[in-house]
């Protein structure tokens, strides 16, 4: 798999998405209030862009089934009890369901616990993985 011409990599070197890169700028520009978030680690990468993205006021949605940490149970309280206060939690076949044509309302239902639900709403969905240590890269 390899980007589109048109999206942009932004290149991390600390653990969260936001830390040290350009991405809220490049977000912002394109008026994206939503982000839907997937990575691993759960308690590393996701942990931190969720805190950060929330305190950006961004509305989340965290694709538990994309996610993974190497203690699983780690995983489940983030993804049970830590990302619900914070974040719409789905999996990735109900997420894609509602990216199509006529799920766009089901999209919207799912951000009913997120703080302020605005339309129209434009996504962005954010991959998060680190190739060693802290360092990455994120497909927006």
């Amino acid at each position: 798999m390899a980007p589109q011409p048109t999206e942009v990599i932004v290149t991390k070197r600390r653990v969260g998405a936001f830390a040290t890169t350009d991405l809220e700028s490049i977000i912002r520009a394109h008026q994206v209030t939503t982000l839907a978030l997937l990575g691993i680690a759960t308690s590393g990468v996701v942990l931190s862009t969720v805190r950060w993205a929330a305190d950006a006021d961004y509305e989340l949605l965290v694709l538990e089934d994309c996610c993974a940490d190497a203690d699983e149970e780690v995983h489940r309280v983030l993804m049970h009890k830590v990302f619900p206060r914070q974040a719409t939690v789905v999996q990735a076949q109900e997420f894609l369901q509602a990216l199509a044509p006529r799920g766009r309302k089901t999209l919207e239902q799912m951000l009913v616990n997120c703080r302020c639900c605005c339309s129209p709403v434009t996504y962005n969905l954010i991959g998060c993985w680190s190739r060693s240590g802290s360092a990455g890269e994120l497909l927006v």
